[in-house]
């Protein structure tokens, strides 16, 4: 089966890390894009709730910036056992019910109990906000 599935004590204890943080951060499937979690920050941005979109792919909502990075991560070393976080600035999406401000973000590659592999989104500064 191709992409991540949490599964397993651990997996159970990101996921609610991720639902419970009070910044804005998801977890996505790192080979699919499927969304795996996302926290109420994340979610109040969003004109669809989570719940809607768990489980889907959410590459279509990808800015060109992501899809730019997207494809530079094996020259990065993204799939190395011991991969660095990715951090990358974006500019805005099109897309009014998943929307991406510009912003700078930080990817961090995460190993699940099944040998799979999950991305953990996180905003660290958005141009929206003070900085």
């Amino acid at each position: 089966m191709l992409g991540a599935t949490p599964d397993g004590a651990a997996d159970a204890a990101l996921l609610q890390l991720v639902v419970s943080s009070r910044l804005p951060v998801h977890l996505i499937c790192d080979a699919t894009h499927r969304l795996l979690a996302a926290s109420r920050p994340r979610a109040q941005a969003w004109q669809v709730s989570p719940e809607s979109l768990h489980g889907l792919s959410l590459w279509r909502y990808a800015s060109e910036d992501i899809q730019h990075a997207e494809r530079q991560l094996a020259d990065l070393g993204w799939y190395e056992p011991a991969a660095a976080p990715v951090i990358l600035s974006t500019g805005a999406n099109r897309y009014a019910e998943v929307p991406i401000r510009p912003s700078q973000v930080r990817w961090t590659r995460l190993r699940l109990s099944d040998g799979s592999y999950a991305r953990l989104v996180e905003t660290m500064h958005s141009g929206s906000e003070p900085e």
